[in-house]
Parts: structure tokens; C-alpha cells; sequence
């Protein structure tokens, strides 16, 4: 039998077909009749002084691990719907590592139950975990190095080192991209043990002017434990050595190899704006759409022909999926961590901010649920200067690939330059 579980001691599933458990004892009662569901939505609290949410799962997870191999646990369709946010935490790590646990004991995954109803959220199709979302970050880009790097324009590297050296227990001023990065690392509050981002420091200082660095990010309190210091020499090489999806440079020339490599990348751009935490606790990051998410092969139409042989072609392959740009892997590393939450409760938003307008944006819609990709907004600006809406999103940072639509944009919100396709 194929069924759903919904644990909660007052609400009701928003939809039909489930089994409605009370209780922890109620669910255990309802596992023992029918086996393990395909299907569990879990509450955290209860009921004063009833067993939670977390303890109904830790049994299920202690009796999963004492009778395997004898009794075969399936990949289950889960989510937790709890309000209380320290224990959606919880019951998440919890079924997070589980999964390490399953991983471990039985590398070749676990057989899936058949598909039931219509969830928004990640079926577990083999217990193996989620890959870490990992983001390379240069110094200037997390760092206000600006003084520095003005006496190293004018007075050379040798004064620039006795600068740092001098100055190293002189914190660092945040950067542009510094409310990003923080804001990345703490998707990891739900689940320390198993942390889904990573955030590395590629340099081009040394390891000696590199200390200032470090205790600059000591005592901003970010977990960054790994860098890379390369005394001049171009970082991106180490992209590919960290597995980092993300890199993040003041340096145009890194960022350009590091697209031609085959990574997302972009040029942070100074912001007159300055350092800020944003007005959302959420981390939130809009993209634009030909040469960022999707390829640039629509856009050179454009640049070739003009804009309604631009339209006519978009309206011809409105059912093509376009081909994926440098930034679609990691829209889709932010959507699988979003997955692991209720969609009114992602502690992540995204935006596609595009100049497309009707009837061009059909082909974009398409392509996405071609992706199985969420975005949670979409604004079809139609050539409008894009700076004031992305304010209006409230975006941490924005990625382009023309500089026009780049410096609209700096001026109200963190920003990076995708130096790539046919505009660059």
C-alpha cells in the first residue's frame, strides 16, 4: 500500500489522501499497519510534554539502522512543515543525516516507493546526500581593499606588504560581497554537522600579507577555514581543485579564464551604495536571463538581426528549452537547497531579471519547467533599466552579462559582471 503520513497534532494537510497521525504514537501505530509511506510531513511540537516530531523520527531512524540489512528502508518523499523554526532545524538534520547514515552502510542507493500526489519537494530517488554548494571568493570581493590596492597602484608591492604587515591586526572593513557570503554560510545554522555551503578565499597576496585576511574573517566571525594565497599569480586554477560552482573575483581576468573553464563566475563591481545586510533575513539573488541562465544563442539573434528577428525566433522555438548558460548549475544547486524547506519558509529567494518582454517570455517559462528548476520570481522588464527593481527585490546581488544593464544595477544593489557571450 502506497500512502502519505501527515504528523501534527492540530493543523490539517492542505490537500487530500493522507493519514492523519496525532501523535508519535499515532504514526508509529499507522507505520506498523501499513509500512513504511511514501509520503511524511512532520510537525515538531506536539503537544506540552508529548514525545516530537524529532522523537517520532529518531525511532523510525534507530529502527532503520538496527534491523538493516533485514528490513530494506525506501526513499521516502519528506518534508517538515513545523512553524518553530529551531525544530524544523532539528527534524531536518536529523533526516539529513540519516541519509549519510544510509549512504554509508549501502552505497548503491535504496529502490524508490512509486510516486504519490503532487508535493513541491525533493523526492529522495537515493539516499545519497545532496552535493555541497561551494563558493570561491577572492579577497577584494569579501574585503574593503581599496586603500591597499591604492598603494599598490601607486607605491608598489613592496610598500603594499609592509602595509598589510603593519596593519594586520587592523580588521578589514566589509566588502561588497561580504553580506552575501555571510548570508551563505548561514544556510548552515539548521544543520552544523553537515554544512551545505562552503565559502573559500582565493588570493593573489601571500601568505605573509595574507594573515590580515585571515584574522580579518576571524573577526567578522565567517566559517572560512580553507584559501588559497598565490603571491600575483591568477587564482583561478584553484576553482577546479576546491569543487567550487561559484567564484567571485574583483579580478576581470580570473573571472574570464574562469568562465572559459567552464565555472559560473563573475566581477564584483564597486557599489555606491555600501555594505549592507539588506532589508530580508533571506538570502536573495536574481539573475538575468540569455548569457547568465541560459545560453547566449537568442542574444546573438538579436545582435545580428534586431529585435523582432529577435521575437519571431523566440516565438517559433517557444517550446525549445534553451540551452543551459554558466549560471544555471548553481541556480540549480540554490533550488535543491531549497527543497529541503517549506516554500513559504525558504531561507532563500530567487528573481530572473530580464529585458525580455512578451511575447519572448514564453521560451524562458518553458525552459525552467523543462529544467525542473524554481524561480520564485520572474520580471520581464521589456529594455527598462533594471537598477530600481532589483532594489524593489531587495537582491543581495545581481548577475548580468551587459554592462549597461551592470551599472543601472550598482548603483542599488551588490553586483557582478558575467563577462560572457556575444555582448562581451
Amino acid at each position: 500500500m502506497l500512502w502519505k503520513l501527515f504528523l501534527d497534532n492540530e493543523r490539517l494537510p492542505k490537500d487530500g489522501g493522507w493519514l492523519m497521525a496525532r501523535s508519535a504514537d499515532d504514526a508509529m501505530t499507522l507505520i506498523a499497519e501499513h509500512g513504511y509511506p511514501a509520503v511524511m510531513s512532520l510537525d515538531y511540537d506536539l503537544g506540552e510534554n508529548k514525545p516530537t516530531g524529532l522523537d517520532f523520527l529518531n525511532g523510525i531512524i534507530d529502527e532503520a539502522i538496527r534491523y538493516w540489512p533485514n528490513i530494506q528502508f525506501p526513499a521516502i518523499e519528506f518534508e517538515c512543515h513545523s512553524r518553530d523554526t529551531e525544530g524544523r532545524c532539528k527534524i531536518l538534520g536529523a533526516w539529513k543525516s540519516f541519509q549519510n547514515k544510509l549512504a554509508r552502510i549501502n552505497p548503491r542507493g535504496v529502490e524508490p516507493l512509486s510516486p504519490v500526489g503532487n508535493m513541491a519537494h525533493q523526492t529522495f530517488n537515493d539516499v545519497l546526500p545532496t552535493a555541497q554548494l561551494v563558493v570561491a571568493i577572492s579577497s577584494r570581493a569579501l574585503f574593503d581593499l581599496d586603500e591597499s590596492h591604492a598603494i599598490f597602484e601607486s607605491e608598489g608591492l613592496d610598500a603594499y606588504c609592509r602595509h598589510q604587515v603593519a596593519n594586520e591586526d587592523i580588521p578589514l572593513d566589509p566588502g561588497v560581497a561580504f553580506s552575501l557570503v555571510k548570508k551563505l554560510l548561514a544556510l548552515n545554522e539548521c544543520d552544523p554537522a553537515n554544512p551545505r555551503v562552503e565559502v573559500i578565499l582565493l588570493s593573489r597576496n601571500s601568505a605573509d600579507t595574507g594573515l590580515r585576511i585571515f584574522n580579518s574573517i576571524q573577526y567578522h566571525g565567517l566559517s572560512i577555514g580553507r584559501a588559497a594565497f598565490t603571491r600575483g599569480e591568477s587564482t583561478h586554477p584553484y576553482i577546479s581543485a576546491f569543487g567550487a560552482q561559484l567564484f567571485l573575483s574583483a579580478e576581470p581576468d580570473d573571472v574570464r579564464k574562469a568562465l572559459e573553464a567552464g565555472f559560473a563566475a563573475a566581477t564584483i563591481l564597486s557599489s555606491p551604495v555600501g555594505v549592507t545586510e539588506g532589508r530580508h533575513s533571506q538570502l536573495r539573488i536574481a539573475f538575468d536571463g540569455d548569457a547568465v541562465l541560459f545560453s547566449d544563442e537568442s542574444e546573438r539573434i538579436y545582435k545580428r538581426e534586431g529585435l523582432e528577428a529577435f521575437e519571431r525566433n523566440e516565438i517559433s522555438a517557444a517550446k525549445q528549452p534553451l540551452p543551459g548558460g554558466p549560471f544555471k548549475n548553481f541556480l540549480a544547486m540554490l533550488h535543491q537547497i531549497q527543497l529541503d524547506y517549506p516554500v513559504d519558509q525558504s531561507p532563500i529567494r530567487t528573481a530572473l531579471v530580464t529585458a525580455r518582454g512578451a511575447p519572448a517570455h514564453e521560451r524562458v517559462i518553458r525552459t525552467l519547467r523543462a529544467w525542473d528548476i524554481r524561480i520564485d520570481e520572474a520580471l520581464f522588464l521589456g529594455g527598462k533599466d533594471k537598477g530600481e527593481f532589483l532594489k524593489a527585490f531587495g537582491a543581495d546581488i545581481f548577475f548580468d552579462d551587459q554592462q549597461k544593464h551592470c551599472e543601472s544595477a550598482r548603483q542599488h544593489v551588490a553586483t557582478g559582471h558575467v563577462p560572457h557571450g556575444v555582448a562581451n
